[in-house]
């Protein structure tokens, strides 16, 4: 279920990734390349798909399935929804809470040497919303 909860993760940094390599403000200079970094990523993203498709038929499968335990049957769907309920939250909310201040003093680190950087950090924070 972690592998899932990662798999989704990068789903959300393919296209914020794809947007940021396709945002006309940024990479002027190199509109080509980003152009091209942006259909890398797309490619290795749709790559993935499968995976994080088959990872959620996995999970899905495992929660109608009853297992036997030493202390008797447990029905799969409670054993993984509380796991899955965790698993979200954290990775959905509580991760990004945690780093949140790091990553965008560290973004805006890297930009502040650009030639338009307050322009280029104020369209950083429109693409993080």
């Amino acid at each position: 279920m972690n592998v899932l909860m990662i798999e989704v993760r990068a789903e959300c940094f393919f296209q914020f990734s794809m947007n940021i390599a396709a945002c006309e403000e940024l990479f002027q200079d190199r509109r080509d390349d980003a152009l091209l970094a942006a259909e890398m990523v797309r490619r290795i993203r749709q790559d993935e798909a499968v995976h994080v498709a088959y990872l959620n038929l996995i999970v899905s499968e495992l929660r109608t399935f009853t297992f036997k335990t030493e202390k008797g049957e447990l029905l799969g769907s409670d054993f993984i929804d509380s796991h899955w309920n965790k698993m979200v939250k954290w990775h959905g909310e509580e991760i990004h809470h945690e780093f949140k201040d790091q990553r965008i003093e560290l973004v805006e680190e890297t930009l502040k040497n650009q030639e338009n950087a307050d322009s280029v950090i104020e369209s950083f924070h429109r693409l993080a919303s």
